[in-house]
């Protein structure tokens, strides 16, 4: 796992993990000056892992190859379990971990569904240039190829996702909380849908949440890294975690 960022408040244990790409823009700093201890990384090591030969899992369940990595830092091993935030195709691997692992609690941010993330690996240049940033992008380095060995990775890992549905129960049957969020005007990101929400709020029976910000003009599909819609997110993350204590 690639970090992005560490930022210690004032308990040294984890309270947060943002999980995906360019949180170190303005989110992690957002985060830290409130005192709230949190790390932002990416799964550049499980793709790492899968081409040398070095991770447990096969190639074709690279999906677990993904959950193994997440768990090096957020499983049960850990001091204290964070509250986990994932965004776009990072929710997949999330929903899979939480299969055979505890946690505090989750929010889901633009989630994508494998369905979708294959079809960009396979489109036009715009889409799939979207789906790298949602992996690989982050605030001083923002990739817009994947490498014939990388979109192997990736690829095996959606179709491990997308091959069958989940087993975690959701969040009313588990007792920790847990949230699906975006924008009210998502930013121009074709792979994260209202509907996909909503069927996640449905399958899970957490909490669904659209931040009132008009996110249509962003010049990104990554809206953390526009300053604005990086912080209202924040705000509404950290009122949600006061709201059940975390």
């Amino acid at each position: 796992m690639r970090c992005l960022g560490r930022a210690a408040g004032p308990c040294a244990a984890l309270t947060l993990l943002l999980f995906g790409s360019a949180w170190d823009a303005h989110v992690l700093p957002w985060f830290a000056a409130r005192g709230v201890s949190c790390v932002a990384a990416s799964l550049v090591g499980a793709e790492q892992a899968l081409l040398s030969g070095e991770s447990d899992a096969s190639m074709d369940r690279a999906g677990d190859a993904y959950v193994q990595e997440l768990a090096r830092i957020a499983g049960p091993k850990s001091m204290f379990m964070p509250v986990i935030v994932a965004h776009a195709m990072h929710g997949l691997t999330v929903q899979r971990f939480l299969e055979s692992h505890p946690c505090r609690g989750v929010v889901l941010v633009h989630p994508w569904s494998a369905h979708n993330a294959l079809e960009a690996l396979d489109s036009e240049a715009d889409a799939q240039k979207i789906l790298v940033h949602g992996l690989h992008g982050h605030a001083t380095h923002a990739r817009t190829h994947l490498s014939e060995q990388q979109m192997r990775v990736v690829r095996s890992a959606l179709i491990d996702f997308g091959a069958k549905p989940s087993l975690f129960e959701g969040a009313s049957a588990t007792h920790f909380p847990m949230l699906v969020t975006g924008f009210q005007q998502q930013p121009s990101d074709p792979l994260a849908s209202m509907s996909d929400m909503v069927e996640l709020q449905t399958r899970y029976e957490c909490d669904l949440e659209l931040v009132d910000a008009d996110a249509s003009d962003c010049k990104h599909s990554l809206f953390m890294l526009d300053k604005h819609l990086a912080i209202r997110m924040s705000e509404r993350l950290l009122g949600w975690m006061d709201e059940y204590g975390l």
